[in-house]
C-alpha cells in the first residue's frame, strides 16, 4: 500500500507542484534597468530645481557648444551650472547622473559605444589632406633597398580626428601625433608626410601655404553631437524641439558662424 501510494505522487503530484513552481517563477516580474531607475530618479530632481548639470571637455569649440547650450535652455525654466572635466569621467557622471548634458565634439559611433544617447546633431564636419607640393604618396625602398619607407598621414591624438581615421581610404601609413607638434612632424619629412584634419582644425595661414584637399571617408555620419543619458526621453524632446525650432529661426547659424567661417571658406580644395 506505501509502495502504491509512493508512486501515485510521484506521477500525479510531483508533476503538479514542478509546474506551479515554474508558474510562479514565471511571475516574477524583471528587475528594472539600474540606468532607467538613475534617470527617472535624477529627472524628478531636475522637475524639483529646475536646474540642469552641463558637463565640457576643454576642445576648441567649447566656447560655440557653451552659447549653443546657453540658447537651447534659455526661456525653458531650466538653468544649469558647468562642469569641465575629460569625456571618460562626463561618461561616468552621465551614466550615474551627475550631469545631464555632455559636449564636447561627441560623434554618433562613439556615444553609442559609452551607451549614451546622441542628441542634437549641430555640427557637420568635412576632412582634407594637407601636405606640401612636393609631397609623393607613392613608397620608395631606403637603405640600399633592404627596408621599404612608406610616406605617412599624420592625425592628432584627440577628437574629433581620432574617431574618424579608421575610415579614412589611403594607402598612407597612419600615424597619430600631438596636435601641437603635427605640422612640425610634417616639416621634417614635406615629401613624405601628410596631415589628416577636419575643418574646424585647420589653420587659416595652412590653407594657404598648403595643398588641401577632400579626404575620402567611408561613414554614415560625420556630425558632432551633445550627450545624453540613456532613458531620458524627456530631455530628448526638450533639446530636440528647441534646437529645431532655433535653427529655423538662424539662432544657431549665428551662432556657429564665428567659429567656421574660416573653415568655411570659398577655397576650392583640390579632390583627391
Amino acid at each position: 500500500m506505501r509502495i502504491t501510494s509512493a508512486i501515485l505522487f510521484s506521477v500525479f503530484l510531483l508533476p503538479l507542484l514542478f509546474s506551479a513552481c515554474k508558474s510562479g517563477k514565471e511571475q516574477v516580474p524583471p528587475l528594472p534597468d539600474p540606468s532607467e531607475l538613475i534617470a527617472e530618479q535624477r529627472m524628478k530632481t531636475i522637475r524639483e530645481h529646475r536646474t540642469l548639470v552641463v558637463g565640457f571637455v576643454p576642445t576648441q569649440l567649447s566656447r560655440m557648444e557653451l552659447e549653443l547650450i546657453t540658447e537651447l535652455l534659455k526661456n525653458t525654466g531650466y538653468q544649469f551650472r558647468v562642469v569641465k572635466a575629460a569625456p571618460e569621467t562626463l561618461f561616468s557622471f552621465l551614466r550615474a547622473g551627475h550631469a545631464d548634458i555632455i559636449c564636447g565634439l561627441f560623434t554618433e559611433q562613439e556615444l553609442k559605444a559609452a551607451y549614451l544617447t546622441p542628441a542634437v546633431p549641430f555640427l557637420e564636419l568635412s576632412f582634407h589632406i594637407l601636405h606640401h607640393q612636393e609631397f609623393k604618396e607613392s613608397s620608395e625602398s631606403g637603405d640600399g633597398g633592404k627596408s621599404p619607407v612608406f610616406s605617412e598621414l599624420l592625425y592628432p591624438d584627440s577628437a574629433p580626428e581620432t574617431f574618424f581615421i579608421s575610415k579614412v581610404q589611403t594607402k598612407l601609413l597612419k600615424r597619430p601625433v600631438s596636435a601641437e607638434n603635427i605640422f612640425k612632424e610634417m616639416e621634417q619629412a614635406p615629401e613624405k608626410r601628410a596631415v589628416f584634419l577636419c575643418n574646424i582644425s585647420i589653420p587659416e595661414h595652412k590653407r594657404k601655404n598648403l595643398t588641401v584637399r577632400n579626404a575620402e571617408i567611408k561613414t554614415s555620419s560625420t556630425h558632432l553631437f551633445f550627450a545624453l543619458r540613456r532613458h531620458d526621453p524627456e530631455l530628448l524632446r526638450l533639446l530636440t524641439s528647441r534646437f529645431a525650432a532655433l535653427s529655423q529661426d538662424g539662432t544657431v547659424q549665428r551662432i556657429l558662424e564665428p567659429y567656421l567661417s574660416k573653415s568655411n571658406s570659398k577655397e576650392k580644395y583640390e579632390k583627391k
